[in-house]
């Protein structure tokens, strides 16, 4: 996902994120994200969609230096969403064409059983 974000590829929610019901957050600098029922009460990722289209505009670009997998754990206790195969990472990148590049870390999880997203930290470029 970051890769395509970094050569400015369209990203898609649906190709690396979680059904809309069962994400939890992304997190960055710029920004907090989490499902919001829509006027008719459906549940989508169009707060997402809209974010990462932004980042895409603005040229973000970043690179994983280092990547460490947690295992499977939670934040918040077993009754959150959050459970899922945990991860860190370090990247080094830039939040627009025009700043600077510098390292930061994030975090995150995967759904074990999709595959896909649910959790994304960023907590600096």
């Amino acid at each position: 996902m970051l890769a395509d974000l970094s050569h400015g590829k369209h990203v898609d929610v649906g190709t690396y994120f979680v059904p809309p019901i069962q994400f939890v957050r992304w997190l960055d600098p710029s920004a907090y994200v989490t499902f919001l029922p829509g006027a008719d009460g459906s549940v989508t990722l169009d707060a997402l969609q809209a974010h990462l289209n932004d980042l895409e505009r603005r040229h973000v670009r970043a690179t994983l230096i280092n990547f460490d997998d947690g295992g499977y754990g939670y934040v918040g206790g077993p009754a959150t969403n959050d459970q899922g195969g945990w991860f860190t990472f370090t990247l080094h990148g830039r939040a627009s064409a025009t700043a600077s590049p510098q390292d930061g870390l994030g975090k995150g999880a995967i759904d074990c059983t999709s595959k896909k997203i649910k959790v994304f930290v960023i907590d600096g470029w």
